[in-house]
C-alpha cells in the first residue's frame, strides 16, 4: 500500500509545541503495519502535517501535537482505539467508558484494581494484574492476545498506563522498573526520556514496578477535570514529562531554563545541583545519559519547534549557539537525518 505523504514541510493545521519532541519509531511501526495490512495512511499522515522527510528513518522527530494528530486521525480511520489491532474491537469511547469507571477510585492502586474488575467486559483492552513485592507492586500487563509485530500497542500501553495514573494522583511517578518483552533496540535512550528509566528488555512480559508507597497516593483528579483530559486526549500523553524525577530530568530542566547562549559549563551546572563534575557526570552515565548529549537534545527539539513555526534557518542556528549556519545544518543532520528544511514551512 503506497501512502501519499507530503513532500513538503507542514502546512499549519497542527499546532507547534513548544518542549521536547518524540521519535517517530510509533509512526514509523504503524507505517509497516499498515502495509502489511492493506491500510493507506495517508489521511493520518496528513493530519498531522507529518513530511516524507520526518519519517524517513527512525532518527526522525516530531511534536506532540504531530503525534497525537496522527493517533486521533488513525481511530477515526479504524473506528477502534487499538486501530483494529486487538484480540476484539475496541470502540471508540471506550477509553472514555473505562475512565471514568476509574476516576471515583481512592487511590492508585484502587484505580488499578478496578480496572482489573472492568477489563473483562471489554475483551478488546488488555488485562492488568497486580504483583504484591512487597514495598513495589508490579502492574503486569497482558497484551498476549494483540496483533502486534511492532510493539506499537505494547509501547503505548506501558505509557498510557504510567501517564495517566500520575495525572489522576496529581503527582510524579516514578518507575522502578519498566519490562519489555522484546529486543533492545539499537537506539534505546528514547525509552529513558519516556518512563524516566531505561526498560529491562527481552522481559517474561510486559510490566511497570511502581513503590508501594506511591500505589496509595490519592486520587486527585474530579470527573470535571477528566472531561477535559478526554477532549484533548491523547495529547496530554505525549507531551507529559513532569514524571521524570531522574537526575537527566534535573539537568534537562536546568538548561531548559537558560538561552542557550548562556548555558553554564559542566563544572558550574555539577555546582548548582549539589555534585561534583566526575560525580555528576558518573550518575548521568549509570542514567544513559550524558550532558553533551542533553545540550544536543535540546538544541534538537528547540530546532525543530522553531522551524516548525517558520523561523528562518540562520536565525535557528544563532537561536541554537550555532556562529555558521553550515555548521548547525551538519548538526541538524545528524540529529534528525534530515535537513531544517524538512522541517521549515
Amino acid at each position: 500500500m503506497t501512502h501519499r505523504i507530503p513532500a513538503g514541510p507542514p502546512t499549519g493545521g497542527v499546532p507547534v509545541l513548544g518542549g521536547p519532541t518524540l521519535g517517530v519509531h510509533v509512526i514509523r511501526a504503524a507505517i509497516r503495519w499498515a502495509a502489511d495490512s492493506g491500510v493507506d495512511l495517508t489521511v493520518p499522515l496528513t493530519a498531522a502535517d507529518l513530511t516524507a522527510a520526518q519519517i524517513a528513518d527512525d532518527h526522525g522527530r516530531c511534536t506532540a501535537a504531530q503525534l497525537a494528530a496522527f493517533v486521533r486521525s488513525l481511530w477515526r480511520l479504524s473506528n477502534d482505539e487499538f486501530f483494529g489491532l486487538g484480540n476484539a474491537p475496541v470502540p471508540r469511547g471506550t477509553w472514555s467508558l473505562l475512565c471514568h469507571g476509574l476516576i471515583h477510585a481512592a487511590n492508585l492502586n484502587d484505580v488499578l484494581r478496578r480496572a482489573d474488575h472492568f477489563l473483562p467486559v471489554l475483551p478488546g483492552l488488555p488485562r492488568v494484574s497486580l504483583v504484591d513485592g512487597g514495598t513495589s507492586t508490579r502492574i503486569e500487563l497482558d497484551l498476549s492476545g494483540l496483533d502486534d509485530p511492532e510493539y506499537l500497542l505494547t509501547d503505548l500501553a506501558v505509557m498510557i498506563t504510567h501517564r495517566f495514573g500520575a495525572w489522576l494522583t496529581g503527582s510524579t511517578v516514578r518507575l522502578d522498573e519498566v519490562w519489555l518483552p522484546y529486543d533492545r533496540p539499537a537506539e534505546d535512550r528514547e525509552y529513558l526520556h519516556l518512563f524516566g528509566t531505561l526498560p529491562r528488555f527481552n522481559a517474561p512480559t510486559t510490566a511497570l514496578v511502581v513503590s508501594q508507597d506511591q500505589m496509595n497516593r490519592p486520587v486527585t483528579r474530579t470527573e470535571a477535570d477528566l472531561n477535559r483530559y478526554l477532549r484533548n486526549a491523547p495529547v496530554d500523553i505525549f507531551a507529559q514529562r513532569d514524571y521524570e524525577t531522574t537526575l537527566t530530568a534535573r539537568v534537562r530542566a536546568a538548561l531548559s531554563a537558560t538561552p542557550v547562549r548562556q548555558w553554564p559549563d559542566a563544572s558550574d551546572l555539577a555546582s548548582a545541583l549539589a555534585y561534583s563534575e566526575p560525580h555528576l557526570r558518573r550518575l548521568l552515565r549509570a542514567e544513559g545519559s550524558s550532558i553533551s548529549g542533553l545540550r544536543n537534545d535540546l538544541r534538537r527539539d528547540l530546532s525543530i519547534s522553531a522551524l516548525l513555526a517558520g523561523r528562518p534557518t540562520d536565525e535557528v542556528a544563532e537561536l541554537v549557539g550555532f556562529s555558521e549556519t553550515s555548521a548547525f545544518r551538519r548538526a541538524f543532520k545528524r540529529w534528525v537525518g534530515a535537513s531544517p528544511g524538512a522541517y521549515r514551512p
